[in-house]
């Protein structure tokens, strides 16, 4: 079975059957796309924290962190508002738990939630949608890699990844 991303290498024999491969495959697509949230949200968070917050009237959350994102190594994730919590963690059992089905049901893909708003899957060719896969598994591998060096950055430098102007 064609796996996104499959190009054979497993030095440690996790993957041993077809079934353990779509499972690691579907915890990487998951990984992979929230680290590329992530990697859009890190600087979006740092730069548009304190104008916002100044908008709305209440003080920024990068106040409490020396300027950074708030973070489990920055601190500050105990300053925002317990209502955002209970929404991101209802979202978040929703997406695990909720019927889901899949663009393509005689053949599941990892990662194929049923989300395709425009219908652009279904005019693809089967090379092309091999290409979109390979392109989301490698931006979000590279995605993964940037979250660690921010939080790195931040935690050995004390400073903002992307400080404002």
């Amino acid at each position: 079975m064609f796996q996104a991303g499959d190009n054979g290498f497993d030095p440690l024999g996790l993957a041993d059957s077809p079934s353990r491969l779509s499972f690691y495959r579907e915890a990487e697509i998951r990984h992979c796309r929230l680290a590329m949230l992530a990697a859009a949200n890190w600087p979006l968070a740092e730069l548009l924290n304190k104008p916002i917050a100044k908008l709305i009237g209440v003080q920024a959350l990068t106040d409490f962190t020396g300027g950074r994102a708030p973070s489990i190594p920055n601190g500050g994730l105990g300053q925002v508002n317990a209502v955002f919590w209970l929404v991101v963690l209802a979202i978040g059992a929703l997406a695990e738990v909720g019927e889901i089905s899949p663009l393509e049901p005689s053949a599941k893909l990892a990662g194929d939630l049923g989300f395709d708003p425009l219908g652009l899957w279904g005019k693809m060719s089967a090379q092309e949608k091999r290409t979109m896969q390979d392109k989301e598994l490698a931006n979000g591998r590279l995605a993964m890699a940037a979250i660690t060096a921010f939080v790195l950055e931040e935690f050995v430098s004390k400073s903002p990844a992307f400080p404002s102007f």
